[in-house]
């Protein structure tokens, strides 16, 4: 049951992502609580989601195609420090008592465009950390972290916002990335050669024509 976890490279990735998904649970229990005391709106908390979630709706297709041409371990990591970034600035802007509606919206929508690029890449990359017959193992494993961290990090949100207040979430997620791009630096990927053929624009109209053709 636990098979794909007997590479290192795949541990350290699993453990890595579920330090950061705990992270990440945490700051959205704590972004809902923290944009409703702002505004004492209920809807402006849809309105966060929807900033937050339209980068993966707009670059997704972008992402497929930067997973397939660039350099996974630098997309990675790069998405790592950019969503650390995010998190860190809304902790001082929280501890400050300067963060404002527009804050939430403009970091939501940059943390949402870094996942957006990183998302693609990472499903990308788990097959070359496992053996291909410990593959399905490794992807149930990873489904297994998402939805434990589901769970622990709004429970552990409740416990720290009501000691330390919305900052000390934020903070705390901003160092979950960091973990996790720390176990991303020291996996093993296998070298890629530089992909060539034609632009990655040509690779975008493509999937667009593909997807006008096979609706879902």
């Amino acid at each position: 049951m636990l098979r794909a976890l007997r590479s290192h490279s795949y541990r350290l990735f699993w453990w890595g992502s579920f330090v950061s998904n705990v992270g990440f649970w945490m700051q959205t229990v704590a972004l809902g609580w923290l944009v409703y005391d702002l505004t004492r709106r209920a809807s402006m908390l849809g309105t966060i989601s929807f900033c937050g979630n339209l980068p993966m709706l707009a670059l997704g297709l972008l992402g497929g195609a930067v997973a397939d041409r660039a350099s996974r371990r630098t997309v990675m990591l790069g998405a790592q420090v950019v969503l650390a970034s995010a998190a860190l600035t809304l902790a001082l802007l929280t501890a400050s008592g300067r963060i404002a509606v527009w804050h939430v919206i403009a970091v939501a929508m940059v943390a949402g465009t870094a996942s957006a690029l990183y998302a693609p890449v990472m499903q990308a990359v788990i097959p070359s950390l496992v053996e291909p017959g410990d593959l399905l193992n490794a992807i149930s494993l990873n489904s297994v972290q998402f939805n434990l961290a589901r769970v622990v990090g709004p429970a552990v949100a409740g416990t720290v916002y009501g000691v330390v207040g919305p900052a000390g979430c934020f903070a705390l997620n901003a160092c979950g990335f960091i973990v996790l791009a720390l176990a991303l630096a020291r996996i093993r990927l296998p070298h890629r050669p530089v992909a060539t053929g034609p632009p990655m624009t040509h690779a975008l109209r493509e999937g667009l024509g593909y997807a006008r053709t096979h609706p879902v």
